[in-house]
């Protein structure tokens, strides 16, 4: 961005060493944002969990909003909704569970530590929106959508 905006107004500065000195600097700061998202250094469990979060909420947003006719579309975005939540209510157990006991390094002290799982669609995580109700409806009684 910087490189971007130096070239726009590229009149404005003069300096010729002030100007070399801001484009060695976004360049170098663009690598390092760059292998910083490639690499992942800098994301462990618990970071890692607290960025999918966010995401897949938008997966059951999106899924809830949408204005769907198909049937067997409306059935997946009821499937992704109710996975998306178990997901989400995992994942903040395991955060929990991680903040409380440490990692789990092995197979052995993860079985000691198991996660909690159901096929209810993470209680606690109520529907939304009448959309997420219609699919909701739909995905249990398989009716038309009366269209």
């Amino acid at each position: 961005m910087a490189i971007i905006m130096l070239g726009f107004m590229l009149g404005m500065y003069k300096n010729r060493r002030a100007n070399m000195v801001i484009v060695a600097t976004s360049l170098v700061l663009f690598g390092l944002g760059t292998w910083l998202a490639r690499s992942q250094t800098t994301v462990q469990e618990t970071s890692y969990m607290s960025a999918m979060i966010p995401h897949y909420s938008i997966a059951i947003l999106t899924s809830e909003l949408s204005e769907i006719e198909d049937v067997r579309v409306c059935e997946l975005a009821v499937e992704v909704i109710e996975a998306q939540r178990r997901e989400i209510a995992e994942m903040e157990w395991l955060i929990e569970d991680i903040d409380q006991n440490g990692t789990a390094a092995s197979a052995a002290r993860a079985a000691q530590r198991p996660s909690p799982s159901s096929k209810d669609p993470a209680p606690g995580l109520p529907l939304t929106s009448v959309g997420a109700l219609t699919l909701w409806a739909l995905s249990q009684y398989n009716t038309p959508l009366g269209y």
